[in-house]
């Protein structure tokens, strides 16, 4: 792993402890995100328990939401977060997108 990958890595482990600890996050429901490049995120990986989250339950995908490791399925909603990673400033590396948002509804932690 990169210094990047795993800082971006951290950072969605602690999200998924912090909210989950908190009721925010039950088990494996709502999917983290983190960029890494200009050409890839990092995300949860499909089913996996926010809370107890570890390195290997996140994988690389491309912006078309496209897994980059094998024997690694991303949730549905990875498009998604490949798509809004596209339109996130570089300052602004992570992206929390809770399950059951509406559009135009913000959510902050």
């Amino acid at each position: 792993m990169t210094a990047i990958r795993d800082d971006r890595a951290q950072a969605i482990i602690q999200a998924g402890q912090f909210l989950y600890s908190r009721g925010w996050s039950p088990a494996t429901s709502s999917n983290y995100s983190a960029r890494l490049t200009s050409a890839e995120v990092l995300v949860t990986a499909s089913g996996k328990h926010k809370g107890q989250l570890t390195a290997d339950d996140l994988l690389a995908v491309d912006m078309n939401g496209l897994s980059l490791e094998l024997g690694k399925n991303p949730s549905a909603e990875t498009l998604l977060q490949a798509c809004s990673g596209k339109s996130i400033r570089a300052t602004w590396p992570t992206l929390l997108q809770p399950r059951g948002s509406y559009p135009g509804r913000r959510h902050t932690v």
